[in-house]
């Protein structure tokens, strides 16, 4: 790694939540932009030309599309200025210059094709069943598919980390006390993949950053290539990023490119998901501080990390008025107590629906349910943050994987009555054409299961079929004719399951009115779908034979288990800006940096908080790069852990936060938490 004798010309600007470290950055950029000119450096003939040398980063793709739209705001448009996040520029530099890493490993010259995490998992168990079989990793789990998600999470820590692989085992057991045989069989087993994997041009996001931080970054052609393409590097929120982003900004500050950094100590949302803050605070011995103050914005006042240390650890601490509390016995009575205090409130016209937001550190099904439903009845729409369900839990999807299997010979293992009846109800209910009675009638009498060839047989074979009635039949029998039709096309031509997926969609599907999600949720169906048998296109290519055989039915059938068991989720959405009470877990909120006037901490007074929001990844401390060799002191710190996260996301509310408790949670125990005292002490709202 490149080193310098005196540190770059760079500005660390350090602040808390709301404190302007944002507003700053942009505001230094403006400046360049409006002089043509870098400090210290050359001008540039054009403002286009200087934009055209600058990185911009920030956290996660969210946060950079609001940076982006803010420099927007203060610069003006036209600009060739983009902003990526570090997730997103590692793997970008490893396409762009694979040809250079080809060379250097020696490895064949296959145009790469990225795995997919579902697929990835799915290859992994694969290529490692014979250690799971053996019992190889019993000690990491007895979960199969849990093992191997352990293990590339690994490595996918080790590769944030800019650590070499080869060196993780010795790392478990040093640090963890593990097995020297277990380790061994872990490093193995994670070198073995990523051999596996370059061999056909198969590329993780796990091979994607250590290629990036073990390969290209070291190379001096490479590092030559950025100082071309960058005078300056801007980064935003440096608290959430990884190690090996710091790997990649002394670069370039050892080679005189300007930078502007801002970091929050009291952030950290991602440690123990790759983020490396203590690491990456150390970049600011390479630059000249700036230290902003804390505004008086918030319901925290302008020391939050002095209140906040205050309420945690003082017996009996004054708690001020913007402190409320809503407390119930039952958790159901808590959550419809939440939606009708909102609704209250907005119907008052006290507060709008968007300046409100419900946090937990964890949110079931059942309180996304009730707080959706009654705040909907009061006609009070509920945004979850990057809410994500299983793709299988799509009415849709279920339905096209189940009419696919009748149509391809050799796939109808597994095909029940009960999803034919929901494909039937699900392809033409909205008509009117079959509702759910006459499907159940349909699915128990004209459905044949047969694990090579089931079928629909005619509706006439069901001695009362004049039940069914005129229009019910004549969708019925349209349907089994579209599908011998099909049948007849595929015994000519063997077409791909994607072609026929995309047929089946466009016959029985696009003509209605569908929303925003059900779109996003066959978008999906598609591009996996697409995406395995491109995987199994190179994986035949690496084996010799021709494509992958779409006449092979076993094949097919296994292409159909995959998508309906493999772990593909999907991202309902709705378009923003949309006046809407948000609901998000602790992690979300922060990683999203949001701001409200009121926020409710949902169940504050259970065990859920102890942990401080953290969400962590198997064997995350283990991996930080911590300048002071004491890896991962906030995992030790219970009350400093819960500290950080009550001054981030307190910072954030400007007005009022409801402590909402029920003295017995979901599953019916007495709900005994860290934040339990501040409950008490808090008068509850009348």
């Amino acid at each position: 790694m490149s080193s310098t004798s005196a540190p770059a010309p760079a500005l660390w600007i350090c602040g808390g939540v709301q404190s302007g470290k944002t507003t700053r950055l942009v505001r230094e950029l403006k400046t360049w932009i409006n002089q043509t000119q870098l400090p210290g450096g050359t001008a540039y003939p054009r403002r286009g030309e200087l934009a055209r040398k600058v990185l911009i980063m920030a956290a996660n793709a969210e946060n950079g599309q609001r940076l982006r739209e803010r420099i927007s705001q203060t610069i003006g448009q036209g600009l060739p200025l983009s902003v990526t996040t570090p997730l997103g520029f590692f793997p970008e530099e490893v396409i762009l210059f694979w040809p250079l890493i080809v060379q250097h490993l020696n490895i064949p010259g296959l145009m790469p094709v990225r795995l997919q995490a579902e697929t990835e998992q799915y290859l992994a168990l694969k290529l490692w069943s014979p250690e799971l079989d053996a019992g190889v990793f019993r000690a990491i789990s007895e979960s199969a598919p849990l093992v191997v998600q352990n293990l590339i999470n690994l490595m996918e820590l080790a590769a944030f980390a800019g650590l070499p692989l080869a060196g993780l085992g010795e790392l478990l057991v040093t640090r963890a006390d593990y097995d020297p045989d277990l380790g061994a069989a872990i490093t193995q087993a994670i070198l073995q993949w990523r051999s596996w994997c370059l061999a056909r041009g198969l590329l993780t996001y796990g091979i994607l950053l250590e290629l990036y931080g073990q390969v290209l970054l070291p190379q001096a052609h490479y590092q030559a290539q950025l100082r071309q393409r960058y005078d300056a590097v801007l980064a935003d929120d440096l608290d959430n990023y990884p190690a090996l982003a710091r790997d990649l900004f002394q670069v370039l500050l050892a080679q005189r490119v300007r930078g502007v950094f801002t970091f929050n100590p009291s952030g950290g949302c991602r440690l123990g998901l790759g983020a490396d803050p203590d690491y990456l605070a150390g970049l600011a011995a390479f630059c000249r501080v700036e230290q902003l103050p804390d505004r008086d914005q918030s319901v925290l006042g302008g020391d939050p990390q002095a209140l906040v240390s205050y309420w945690l650890t003082d017996a009996r601490p004054q708690l001020p008025e913007t402190l409320q509390s809503l407390q119930t016995a039952s958790r159901m009575e808590l959550l419809t107590t939440v939606a009708g205090t909102i609704t209250q409130a907005v119907q008052s016209q006290t507060i709008t629906p968007a300046e409100i937001a419900i946090i937990g550190p964890g949110l079931d099904a059942i309180a996304r349910y009730i707080l959706s439903q009654n705040l909907n009845q009061a006609g009070i729409p509920l945004y979850a943050l990057n809410d994500q369900r299983p793709l299988i839990s799509s009415p849709l999807v279920r339905a096209i994987l189940t009419l696919l299997p009748l149509i391809y010979p050799e796939c109808g293992r597994g095909l029940e009555r009960e999803a034919i009846a929901e494909m039937l109800v699900v392809l033409f209910q909205e008509k009117g054409e079959i509702d759910p009675v006459r499907a159940g009638l349909l699915a128990d009498h004209c459905f044949i299961p047969d694990p090579d060839n089931p079928s629909l047989i005619a509706a006439t074979e069901f001695s009362r079929w004049d039940r069914l009635g005129y229009q019910t039949c004549q969708a019925y029998e349209g349907l089994r004719t579209w599908i011998q039709d099909q049948q007849n096309q595929l015994a000519d031509v063997p077409r791909s399951p994607v072609f026929m997926m995309d047929r089946a969609i466009q016959r029985f599907l696009w003509s209605r009115n569908l929303n925003y999600n059900q779109i996003l949720d066959l978008r999906k169906l598609l591009e996996i779908s697409q995406h395995y048998w491109d995987v199994q296109r190179r994986l035949a290519q690496h084996s010799t034979a021709s494509s992958p055989a779409y006449a092979d039915y076993p094949a097919v059938a296994t292409f159909f288990r995959f998508i309906r068991t493999a772990p593909i989720t999907t991202n309902p959405r709705l378009p923003r800006p949309i006046p809407a009470v948000t609901l998000a877990t602790t992690f979300q909120y922060r990683n999203s940096r949001l701001k409200h006037r009121w926020q409710f901490w949902l169940d504050v007074g259970g065990p859920l908080w102890q942990n401080g929001g953290l969400v962590t990844r198997w064997q995350s401390p283990l991996l930080l790069r911590s300048p002071t060799g004491d890896h991962a002191e906030i995992w030790n710190d219970e009350i400093a852990r819960l500290q950080r996260l009550l001054v981030d996301i307190g910072s954030r509310t400007t007005e009022r936060i409801y402590l909402c408790h029920s003295e017995l949670a979901v599953n019916g125990q007495e709900q005994m938490g860290p934040l339990l005292g501040l409950v008490e002490l808090v008068n509850p709202v009348a």
